[in-house]
């Protein structure tokens, strides 16, 4: 297990999605996973799952795990119902230890509270209706 040969944490890149139905999250460099749910709280539950999941197959392969890492970036949509975050996932892959941070793009600081309330209506945990 990689826990035992490294204390080092991935960070994977996620773009943000608030639908008509709920929320979407997908992996930036791993297109082939996503999760869905209605709140965003459960969204980032089942992404943590899903990650996981896609992950454990590699858990004794370090440069494998490292290629899907958070390295690049091909497109950034910036409508207003898209957000960007980080999800940190520690060595022995465990979703219940992994965080998100979220990305808020360089402005003044006047300007910092004004994206956070936009981010904080956009992952308001109430059901979309």
């Amino acid at each position: 297990m990689i826990q035992a040969e490294s204390n080092q944490n991935f960070v994977f890149g996620v773009k943000n999605t608030k639908t008509n139905d709920g929320y979407t999250i997908n992996f930036i460099n791993i297109p082939q996973i996503f999760a869905k749910g209605k709140t965003y709280e459960e969204t980032v539950y089942y992404s943590y799952r899903v990650l996981a999941n896609f992950l454990l197959p590699f858990s004794d392969n370090l440069d494998k795990i490292k290629a899907y890492t958070f390295r690049t970036v091909d497109t950034v949509d910036m409508s207003e119902n898209t957000f960007y975050s980080l999800i940190t996932v520690t060595g022995d892959l465990d979703p219940h230890k992994m965080e998100t941070a979220f990305i808020l793009p360089q402005t003044t600081a006047a300007h910092v509270n004004q994206e956070a309330d936009m981010l904080s209506k956009l992952i308001n945990y109430q059901i979309i209706s």
